[in-house]
């Protein structure tokens, strides 16, 4: 992530860079420096547009739920001015998108929409050179909110994580009940969506504890997760490890003993119904943990 963190801030200083340069052409436009300013214009556009990626990266990968509400959020003119953008870089790659006048009013020609049915309207160059520098400003800065807040919330200086591969076997009979997982090393890939897999890969694991205090909890109710419990996907679970059916709307609701060990004693909780991401809870007091140090 820091590299991404670190490319922003470079890409950043460029599109201020280009943004001042064009600027100061405009100061003193006539026809014989006219280049000037649409060059550092385009060359402007280009880096401010990488900027929003890697921006939107950031939030992403630190917070893939609250960038996807905050993008949900989005008006309808907010959405199109990406879409100009975007579809603006394209086309200033392949041919010329400025018509220019004999009293050196530069427009933006009308550009073709994505889908290929429609153009974006024209536009005035030097209104829109500084109305798009305030409308990515403002895009870049909720991106990196996003992030922002996100680090803060999902700091895990507190956590300790388990060092080796293990696996869960049952304390009454020592059946395998799963895997060989590893512990969750970035509570960030966590996700709340609804029946998906609540862990971000079949082969980790998570304390109840740690999603607790991290406010990762998926719901709220009597089947909750715990702090004495361990997490896992339900792609975890070893292969003679028993499931039964459950009490829920569209599958478990997690809610009654429906995991049993090999020997059919109860160790766990599966949480699959149709309003809940997806998991198995296992309560620590009905397994041990395996280390596997090879």
């Amino acid at each position: 992530m820091k590299n991404y963190v670190e490319a922003l801030q470079f890409k950043l200083k460029c599109f201020q860079y280009h943004y001042d340069r064009a600027l100061d052409a405009l100061d003193r436009l006539n026809k014989d420096n006219l280049h000037i300013f649409i060059s550092e214009f385009c060359a402007m556009m280009e880096v401010m547009w990488s900027s929003i990626q890697l921006a939107r990266t950031c939030a992403y990968k630190q917070n893939e739920v609250e960038l996807n509400v905050f993008m949900k959020t989005l008006e309808g003119p907010m959405m199109d001015e990406l879409n100009y953008i975007n579809q603006w870089i394209e086309a200033n790659r392949v041919e010329n998108v400025f018509l220019i006048l004999d009293d050196q009013t530069i427009h933006i020609k009308p550009i073709l929409k994505r889908r290929g049915v429609a153009y974006f309207e024209e536009r005035g160059l030097i209104p829109y050179f500084k109305e798009v520098k305030v409308f990515a400003d403002e895009i870049i800065d909720e991106f990196m909110k996003i992030y922002d807040e996100s680090a803060v919330r999902f700091d895990q200086s507190w956590r300790t994580v388990d060092m080796h591969r293990s696996s869960f076997i049952c304390k009454e009979c020592g059946a395998l009940v799963t895997s060989i997982l590893s512990h969750l090393g970035n509570l960030c890939g966590i996700t709340s969506k609804v029946m998906e897999s609540f862990l971000p890969s079949s082969t980790t694991y998570v304390y109840g504890h740690e999603v607790i205090r991290a406010d990762l909890l998926p719901w709220s109710g009597v089947n909750e997760i715990q702090e004495d419990e361990v997490i896992i996907p339900i792609e975890g679970l070893y292969f003679n490890t028993r499931k039964e059916p459950a009490g829920g709307c569209c599958g478990s609701d997690s809610s009654v003993f429906n995991i049993f060990c090999e020997s059919g004693h109860p160790i766990g909780k599966e949480a699959a119904d149709c309003y809940m991401p997806h998991f198995i809870r296992i309560p620590l007091d009905r397994v041990k943990r395996k280390e596997t140090l090879s």
